[in-house]
Protein backbone atom coordinates (compact mmCIF):
# COMPACT_ATOMS: atom_id res chain seq x y z
CA UNK A 1 0.00 0.00 0.00
CA UNK A 2 1.19 3.51 -0.87
CA UNK A 3 1.07 6.30 1.67
CA UNK A 4 -2.26 8.12 1.36
CA UNK A 5 -0.75 11.48 2.38
CA UNK A 6 1.03 12.02 -0.97
CA UNK A 7 4.68 11.30 -0.29
CA UNK A 8 4.79 8.21 -2.54
CA UNK A 9 6.40 5.94 0.05
CA UNK A 10 5.13 2.56 1.20
CA UNK A 11 2.43 2.81 3.85
CA UNK A 12 3.48 0.88 6.97
CA UNK A 13 0.84 2.02 9.47
CA UNK A 14 -2.92 1.96 9.12
CA UNK A 15 -4.95 4.54 11.04
CA UNK A 16 -8.49 4.30 12.40
CA UNK A 17 -9.80 6.37 9.49
CA UNK A 18 -8.59 3.63 7.09
CA UNK A 19 -5.67 5.61 5.66
CA UNK A 20 -2.13 4.26 5.36
CA UNK A 21 0.95 6.23 6.32
CA UNK A 22 4.69 5.77 6.00
CA UNK A 23 5.29 6.98 9.59
CA UNK A 24 3.66 6.21 12.92
CA UNK A 25 2.17 9.73 13.05
CA UNK A 26 0.89 11.59 9.99
CA UNK A 27 2.71 14.77 11.08
CA UNK A 28 6.02 12.97 10.45
CA UNK A 29 5.20 12.27 6.84
CA UNK A 30 7.53 14.30 4.56
CA UNK A 31 4.53 15.73 2.74
CA UNK A 32 3.09 17.18 5.95
CA UNK A 33 6.38 18.51 7.32
CA UNK A 34 6.52 22.30 7.10
CA UNK A 35 8.93 24.87 8.49
CA UNK A 36 7.86 26.68 11.67
CA UNK A 37 6.24 30.07 11.20
CA UNK A 38 8.95 31.89 13.17
CA UNK A 39 11.97 30.32 11.42
CA UNK A 40 14.56 32.99 10.58
CA UNK A 41 12.50 35.79 12.14
CA UNK A 42 13.85 38.13 14.83
CA UNK A 43 11.89 40.12 17.39
CA UNK A 44 8.81 37.92 17.17
CA UNK A 45 8.37 37.52 20.95
CA UNK A 46 8.14 40.31 23.49
CA UNK A 47 10.33 40.43 26.59
CA UNK A 48 7.50 39.15 28.82
CA UNK A 49 6.93 36.08 26.66
CA UNK A 50 10.68 35.44 26.49
CA UNK A 51 10.86 35.54 30.31
CA UNK A 52 8.00 33.03 30.55
CA UNK A 53 9.74 30.73 28.09
CA UNK A 54 12.98 30.97 30.06
CA UNK A 55 11.19 30.19 33.32
CA UNK A 56 9.86 26.98 31.85
CA UNK A 57 13.45 25.86 31.41
CA UNK A 58 14.76 24.25 34.59
CA UNK A 59 18.24 25.84 34.34
CA UNK A 60 16.87 29.39 34.41
CA UNK A 61 16.93 29.62 38.23
CA UNK A 62 20.08 27.54 38.67
CA UNK A 63 22.59 29.26 41.04
CA UNK A 64 20.43 32.39 41.11
CA UNK A 65 18.28 33.95 43.80
CA UNK A 66 14.75 35.33 43.50
CA UNK A 67 16.11 38.87 43.97
CA UNK A 68 18.48 38.46 41.03
CA UNK A 69 15.82 37.04 38.73
CA UNK A 70 12.66 38.99 39.62
CA UNK A 71 13.95 42.02 41.52
CA UNK A 72 13.51 42.92 45.19
CA UNK A 73 9.88 44.14 45.04
CA UNK A 74 8.57 41.29 42.92
CA UNK A 75 10.48 38.68 44.94
CA UNK A 76 8.84 39.96 48.15
CA UNK A 77 5.38 39.57 46.59
CA UNK A 78 6.21 36.06 45.38
CA UNK A 79 7.48 35.04 48.83
CA UNK A 80 4.34 36.41 50.50
CA UNK A 81 2.10 34.54 48.06
CA UNK A 82 4.02 31.29 48.57
CA UNK A 83 3.88 31.68 52.37
CA UNK A 84 0.11 32.20 52.21
CA UNK A 85 -0.28 29.07 50.11
CA UNK A 86 1.87 27.07 52.50
CA UNK A 87 -0.09 28.24 55.55
CA UNK A 88 -3.28 26.97 53.94
CA UNK A 89 -1.79 23.54 53.35
CA UNK A 90 0.11 23.33 56.64
CA UNK A 91 -2.82 23.93 58.96
CA UNK A 92 -2.60 21.69 61.98
CA UNK A 93 -5.14 18.90 61.78
CA UNK A 94 -5.53 16.25 64.45
CA UNK A 95 -4.86 12.71 63.22
CA UNK A 96 -7.86 10.46 62.74
CA UNK A 97 -6.67 7.99 65.43
CA UNK A 98 -5.91 10.56 68.15
CA UNK A 99 -7.21 9.30 71.50
CA UNK A 100 -8.52 6.07 69.98
CA UNK A 101 -7.49 2.59 71.03
CA UNK A 102 -7.69 -0.70 69.17
CA UNK A 103 -7.53 0.93 65.73
CA UNK A 104 -4.90 -1.51 64.43
CA UNK A 105 -5.04 -5.28 64.58
CA UNK A 106 -2.08 -7.49 65.53
CA UNK A 107 -0.96 -8.05 61.92
CA UNK A 108 -0.71 -4.33 61.09
CA UNK A 109 1.14 -3.70 64.36
CA UNK A 110 3.68 -6.39 63.42
CA UNK A 111 4.15 -4.82 60.00
CA UNK A 112 4.68 -1.39 61.55
CA UNK A 113 7.27 -2.80 63.95
CA UNK A 114 9.16 -4.60 61.20
CA UNK A 115 9.26 -1.41 59.10
CA UNK A 116 10.56 0.55 62.10
CA UNK A 117 13.27 -2.06 62.71
CA UNK A 118 14.27 -1.96 59.03
CA UNK A 119 14.59 1.80 59.18
CA UNK A 120 16.73 1.58 62.29
CA UNK A 121 18.97 -1.09 60.71
CA UNK A 122 19.76 1.25 57.81
CA UNK A 123 22.94 3.16 58.82
CA UNK A 124 21.84 6.39 57.07
CA UNK A 125 18.53 6.49 58.92
CA UNK A 126 20.31 5.58 62.14
CA UNK A 127 22.54 8.65 61.79
CA UNK A 128 19.52 10.91 61.24
CA UNK A 129 17.70 9.50 64.27
CA UNK A 130 20.80 9.77 66.46
CA UNK A 131 21.26 13.42 65.46
CA UNK A 132 17.66 14.23 66.40
CA UNK A 133 18.13 12.47 69.74
CA UNK A 134 21.34 14.41 70.42
CA UNK A 135 19.55 17.69 69.84
CA UNK A 136 17.29 16.99 72.81
CA UNK A 137 19.03 18.45 75.83
CA UNK A 138 19.33 16.16 78.87
CA UNK A 139 17.73 17.08 82.17
CA UNK A 140 21.00 17.82 83.99
CA UNK A 141 22.15 20.26 81.26
CA UNK A 142 18.78 21.99 81.32
CA UNK A 143 18.92 22.32 85.10
CA UNK A 144 22.41 23.84 84.91
CA UNK A 145 21.26 26.27 82.24
CA UNK A 146 18.28 27.34 84.36
CA UNK A 147 20.61 28.09 87.27
CA UNK A 148 22.99 30.01 85.01
CA UNK A 149 20.13 32.03 83.50
CA UNK A 150 18.69 32.84 86.91
CA UNK A 151 22.06 34.13 88.13
CA UNK A 152 22.58 36.21 84.98
CA UNK A 153 19.11 37.76 85.26
CA UNK A 154 19.69 38.61 88.95
CA UNK A 155 23.03 40.30 88.20
CA UNK A 156 21.54 42.07 85.17
CA UNK A 157 18.82 43.74 87.21
CA UNK A 158 21.41 44.85 89.78
CA UNK A 159 23.58 46.35 87.05
CA UNK A 160 20.57 48.12 85.54
CA UNK A 161 19.85 49.76 88.91
CA UNK A 162 23.50 50.75 89.44
CA UNK A 163 24.44 51.76 85.87
CA UNK A 164 21.04 52.96 84.70
CA UNK A 165 22.46 56.22 83.33
CA UNK A 166 25.07 54.34 81.26
CA UNK A 167 22.54 52.43 79.12
CA UNK A 168 20.93 54.47 76.38
CA UNK A 169 17.11 54.55 76.12
CA UNK A 170 16.69 52.52 79.31
CA UNK A 171 13.76 54.74 80.25
CA UNK A 172 11.63 53.35 77.38
CA UNK A 173 12.02 49.77 78.60
CA UNK A 174 8.65 48.04 78.73
CA UNK A 175 6.31 45.92 76.63
CA UNK A 176 7.32 47.52 73.33
CA UNK A 177 11.06 47.80 74.06
CA UNK A 178 13.05 45.04 75.77
CA UNK A 179 16.38 44.85 77.53
CA UNK A 180 18.65 42.59 75.49
CA UNK A 181 22.03 40.94 76.02
CA UNK A 182 24.26 41.58 73.01
CA UNK A 183 26.07 38.31 73.66
CA UNK A 184 23.20 36.00 74.54
CA UNK A 185 22.77 34.03 77.75
CA UNK A 186 22.70 30.79 75.78
CA UNK A 187 26.00 31.65 74.11
CA UNK A 188 27.55 32.44 77.48
CA UNK A 189 26.37 29.13 78.91
CA UNK A 190 27.66 27.12 75.95
CA UNK A 191 31.08 28.86 76.01
CA UNK A 192 31.45 28.82 79.83
CA UNK A 193 31.44 32.60 80.16
CA UNK A 194 31.12 33.94 83.70
CA UNK A 195 27.67 35.34 84.54
CA UNK A 196 29.22 38.65 85.65
CA UNK A 197 30.50 39.25 82.11
CA UNK A 198 27.15 38.43 80.45
CA UNK A 199 25.25 40.59 82.95
CA UNK A 200 27.64 43.53 82.64
CA UNK A 201 26.20 46.89 81.53
CA UNK A 202 28.52 46.88 78.48
CA UNK A 203 26.60 43.83 77.21
CA UNK A 204 23.16 45.43 77.55
CA UNK A 205 21.10 47.28 74.96
CA UNK A 206 17.51 48.31 74.33
CA UNK A 207 15.75 46.70 71.36
CA UNK A 208 12.20 46.76 70.09
CA UNK A 209 10.12 43.72 70.92
CA UNK A 210 10.05 42.65 67.26
CA UNK A 211 13.83 42.92 66.85
CA UNK A 212 14.39 41.10 70.13
CA UNK A 213 12.12 38.24 69.05
CA UNK A 214 13.97 38.01 65.72
CA UNK A 215 17.31 37.98 67.50
CA UNK A 216 16.18 35.22 69.91
CA UNK A 217 19.37 33.46 71.10
CA UNK A 218 21.70 34.97 68.50
CA UNK A 219 24.64 37.18 69.42
CA UNK A 220 25.11 40.66 67.94
CA UNK A 221 28.77 40.79 69.04
CA UNK A 222 31.54 38.21 69.28
CA UNK A 223 32.97 36.82 72.50
CA UNK A 224 36.30 38.57 71.94
CA UNK A 225 34.55 41.94 71.55
CA UNK A 226 32.61 41.33 74.74
CA UNK A 227 35.78 40.54 76.68
CA UNK A 228 37.45 43.69 75.35
CA UNK A 229 34.45 45.76 76.44
CA UNK A 230 34.40 44.12 79.85
CA UNK A 231 38.10 44.78 80.40
CA UNK A 232 37.58 48.44 79.47
CA UNK A 233 34.38 48.86 81.49
CA UNK A 234 36.10 51.33 83.84
CA UNK A 235 36.60 53.66 80.86
CA UNK A 236 32.99 53.33 79.73
CA UNK A 237 31.53 53.94 83.17
CA UNK A 238 31.67 57.67 82.49
CA UNK A 239 30.09 57.27 79.03
CA UNK A 240 26.71 56.27 77.66
CA UNK A 241 26.80 52.75 76.24
CA UNK A 242 24.85 51.92 73.09
CA UNK A 243 27.45 50.62 70.61
CA UNK A 244 27.17 46.98 69.55
CA UNK A 245 30.85 46.65 68.49
CA UNK A 246 33.70 48.90 69.55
Amino acid sequence: MVCDYGCGKIGKYKFKNGKWCCEKYYQRCPENKTDPWNKGKIGVYSEDTLERMRRRNGNYLKDRTYDEVYGIEKSKKLREESSKRMTKYNKKVDPWNKGKKGCFNSETIKKMRTKANERWDDPRNRLKLSETIRKKTPKDIKANFDKYKEEVCFLTENNVRIYRDKIKNIEIRGDEFHLDHKYSIKGGFENNVEPEIIASFVNLQILSSADNCKKYTKCSISLNDLKILYNKRDIYENKEINRSVY
